[in-house]
């Protein structure tokens, strides 16, 4: 049994949990803008075939939705591309480095004010999107989740311990070694079959295998 411990593996380190919670956040969240964004846009479609031959129709329903066609679509438009942009987002968590954090805090930034947008304009009062949307913040923004960033960044070198320390023991500090014999310097592990206090003059070489004392 060798007293060395185990070679570290050089791997990307495994994402932590936080992030992991993150990414389902981002993927449920891009998933259910992707089918409010569809319903609305099969909702226009319809109006505005229905709107076609009936200008009073789509004049009364553009009435009741506040404001035009237009301006509507553009906003789905805008909305779609966000939502493109966090399904990109979560594409990219997997790679680590700084470049992944800061694709997570431009999302979480632009979440963020579109929520305080909807606090403020929308009767639907969207309150738990925006604590979703702090935890992220808080998670991104942990300790484990910039070490994770850190170590997964291109060009990172880990630190390494220094030589003889209780990763890489020097020689004659493994614990059960035999210890030197007089002469030989300290650490220097005695060749097999040397017990404690061969040779018996400092600095000489012991004899071959056969061979008498002072050969």
């Amino acid at each position: 049994m060798t007293p060395y411990p185990p070679a570290p593996s050089y791997g990307p380190p495994p994402m932590p949990t936080s992030l992991k919670a993150v990414r389902i956040i981002l993927i449920i969240r891009a998933v259910l803008a992707v089918i409010v964004y569809g319903i609305a846009f099969l909702g226009i479609a319809a109006i505005g075939a229905l709107g076609a031959g009936d200008p009073e129709l789509q004049a009364q329903a553009q009435a009741e939705m506040g404001m035009g066609l237009g301006v509507i679509v553009a906003a789905l438009i805008l909305g779609l591309a966000i939502t493109a942009f966090e399904i990109y987002v979560i594409t990219q968590m997997g790679k680590g480095g700084t470049r992944a954090q800061t694709l997570l805090r431009i999302v979480a930034g632009i979440a963020l004010v579109n929520g305080a947008i909807g606090y403020f304009t929308d009767s639907s009062n969207p309150f738990l999107g925006i604590v979703l949307v702090i935890i992220v913040i808080v998670f991104v923004e942990g300790v484990p989740a910039k070490e994770w960033f850190a170590q997964t960044n291109p060009g990172y070198v880990p630190p390494q311990p220094p030589y003889g320390g209780p990763q890489h023991p020097a020689l004659g500090q493994i614990p059960g070694q035999y210890p030197p014999a007089p002469g030989q310097g300290p650490g220097y592990p005695p060749a097999p079959g040397q017990g404690p206090g061969y040779p018996t003059v400092p600095g000489q070489y012991p004899p071959a295998p056969g061979q008498g004392p002072g050969y």
